[in-house]
């Protein structure tokens, strides 16, 4: 099944899993479900940054790097 996320979802599953229902986690979590993000959800984000309703630890390139990273591992476990 295919799967275009949402900016909320996309940030939940790193800064606040225990937001996700389980059906949404395990729906994610599916290695033969292909799960994408939208380029919007990424400037919704920056826009957010901008506004300072978010932040980051760290750089968010270097945040947005590591999600993927994280996510294509999580997936093919």
């Amino acid at each position: 099944m295919r799967f275009l996320l949402d900016t909320h979802i996309w940030l939940w599953m790193f800064r606040e899993p225990h937001k996700l229902s389980s059906v949404v986690h395990q729906a994610v979590a599916e290695p033969a479900n292909d799960c994408y993000l939208s380029p919007i959800s990424i400037w919704e984000v920056m826009i957010l940054l901008e506004k300072k309703r978010i932040s980051f630890q760290e750089d968010f390139a270097v945040w947005f790097a590591r999600t993927v990273q994280d996510w294509n591992y999580t997936r093919r476990t």
